[in-house]
């Protein structure tokens, strides 16, 4: 079940609720513009990110994308929706769902479970030493079904040991008895620590084993991403990563790090000196709705006492917090966002001189017009995509994804637009990175970027690296009763020698000379010889540097 809060809507409106492309029903708002409904996903969903969808009759709508997790196995609950006088009788059972027999430090917990309806429950969970860490009042519904309201966050803070639930509704309880560890899901190993000038860095990566992609990323002395790219896992729990140390990297300290799904870790190695142990600031969103709680996931040495500033646009500190550091060398924190206007901000982590922050947004919506427009329209596989996204005059949440030539999402991230002064116009404009897998599908990708109901796309097209030509179907040109055949050279150096030849190496038709632009592209229109034999022909190219590329054209008449 997933339950659907809304607010700042029209009054009394009816909207569609999808998840993806299907139809999951109706919802209408209240006379305030407010509603809360739940609805069922389907049966049998594998875990995965999803896009959700409220959408009103002139198809305006509004996203979130979500990762559903795996189904877990509820038991069997009588129909209460109509119930016999037997089961006005009988009591059903409580039960508690949610929790794992052993979490870990920074999962979130959402208690829920079942018990008779209509009536009201108490959920206490209770520390290794007995005592009460929280208690929640709920209400079991007339499905049978209960949950607590806010999620429980497995914070830095709390004790390693035995843990328990218990749940009461006054006449039948159940407890439910669970574990905290600090067992990683990412666990990150590295050859050495400490690596010399020509050396290869060299890092194995293990994780829990699930299909998703894992993203890694590596950091400079300088905090400049040198490298990062998209690993596909392919069933296996364990992959190598490595990097080649150039001559002209920095001497210091660098950071590894890889994330999957909600888990990311990083890990410091350093290059030609002992590595130090960076203070890192995580935030589990970007933008964040104005009753929300945003948890603050923070690496530093371990033990270290930090202070925690939120500061405003105007750079003056509306929060101040002191944080101490675990023994593990982690620290998580809750932060209520009621308390705070709606705009931008910075969280900002501090010890002595080190500073580390990240900027995030409370409250910003509202329709906008976005225009994408990549920075170029060729990458190869494994880069970095720069795209420039325009939001008119406004500062708005955006959601970004980067989906292959298979239809399939491979990127994911969510940021906002930041205001800028271009020469005498006011704009507002975010130039966001994405990246590409190293192994990926080619040919055309898109890129969907959207706030709020409003969205634009625009497309790029993925090729190998090196040498490479692409051809465009035959065109008819009518005008001059011939046929041409419109191909694209990629990345040849210099000038680039272009011909055709049968399959068994005889040349036919003109040998074009072409120079190459500054992009390493060049345009070629080969003419068709009117009295070509229909069959499949090889196009070939090659550049002054004597690299080459060739495909296979299927020719199938000359002049009409």
């Amino acid at each position: 079940m997933i339950r659907i809060v809304g607010s700042g809507f029209g009054p009394s409106m009816s909207f569609n609720f999808y998840m993806n492309d299907l139809n999951l029903g109706r919802l209408s708002s209240d006379n305030g513009g407010n509603f809360v409904v739940t609805k069922k996903l389907p049966d049998g969903m594998s875990a995965e990110r999803v896009s959700f969808a409220i959408r009103d009759s002139d198809s305006n709508e509004i996203t979130r994308s979500l990762r559903i997790n795996p189904a877990e196995q509820r038991p069997q609950i009588p129909d209460v929706q109509n119930p016999s006088s037997e089961q006005r009788t009988e009591s059903i059972p409580i039960t508690i769902l949610g929790i794992a027999d052993t979490v870990r430090v920074g999962d979130r917990l959402k208690i829920h479970g079942t018990g008779s309806p209509d009536r009201t429950a108490v959920v206490y969970v209770n520390g290794p030493d007995g005592s009460m860490i929280s208690s929640d009042i709920v209400y079991i519904d007339e499905s049978a079904v209960w949950e607590v309201s806010r999620s429980h966050l497995i914070g830095a803070h709390m004790k390693v040991g035995n843990y328990t639930t218990v749940v009461t509704d006054g006449t039948q309880s159940i407890h439910k008895a669970w574990s905290v560890t600090f067992e990683k899901n990412i666990s990150i190993k590295s050859d050495k620590i400490k690596y010399d000038y020509r050396d290869t860095m060299r890092f194995s990566i293990t994780t829990p084993g699930n299909n998703e992609l894992i993203k890694v990323q590596l950091l400079n002395p300088n905090n400049i991403i040198i490298y990062s790219d998209i690993i596909n896992p392919n069933g296996t729990n364990s992959i190598l990563f490595d990097y080649e140390i150039r001559h002209e990297d920095s001497q210091g300290t660098y950071t590894l790090i890889t994330s999957q799904g909600d888990d990311k870790e990083f890990f410091f190695v350093g290059v030609n000196d002992l590595p130090m142990t960076k203070i890192r600031l995580d935030l589990d969103k970007v933008n964040y709705g104005a009753t929300d709680i945003a948890t603050i996931d923070i690496i530093a040495a371990p033990s270290d006492t930090l202070r925690l500033n939120i500061l405003d646009r105007s750079d003056n500190i509306v929060y101040r917090e002191s944080i101490q550091v675990q023994s593990d060398g982690r620290s998580m924190l809750t932060l209520d966002l009621e308390k705070f206007e709606n705009g931008i901000y910075t969280a900002e982590i501090e010890k002595g001189t080190e500073k580390t922050s990240k900027e995030f947004t409370i409250g910003q919506s509202g329709a906008v017009t976005i225009e994408v427009t990549p920075v170029k329209p060729l990458y190869y596989l494994g880069d970095q995509i720069l795209v420039s996204i325009d939001t008119g005059d406004r500062i708005a949440p955006l959601v970004i994804e980067l989906i292959d030539s298979n239809g399939q999402l491979v990127n994911i991230k969510e940021t906002f637009s930041n205001f800028i002064r271009e020469k005498d116009i006011d704009k507002s404009r975010a130039l966001e990175t994405l990246q590409v897998p190293s192994s990926g599908s080619l040919g055309k990708w898109t890129i969907n970027v959207s706030s709020g109901g409003t969205s634009d796309s625009a497309t790029i097209t993925i090729i190998p690296r090196g040498i490479s030509i692409q051809v465009s179907d035959t065109e008819d040109h009518d005008w001059i009763n011939t046929k041409y055949i419109d191909a694209t050279v990629i990345g040849a150096k210099q000038t680039v020698k272009v011909h055709m030849e049968t399959t068994d190496g005889q040349i036919i038709g003109d040998v074009q000379n072409i120079s190459i632009t500054g992009a390493n592209i060049a345009m070629v229109k080969w003419l068709i010889p009117d009295d070509i034999v229909p069959g499949t022909y090889i196009l070939k190219a090659e550049d002054s540097h004597g690299h080459t590329a060739e495909v296979a054209v299927k020719i199938n008449t000359g002049i009409n």
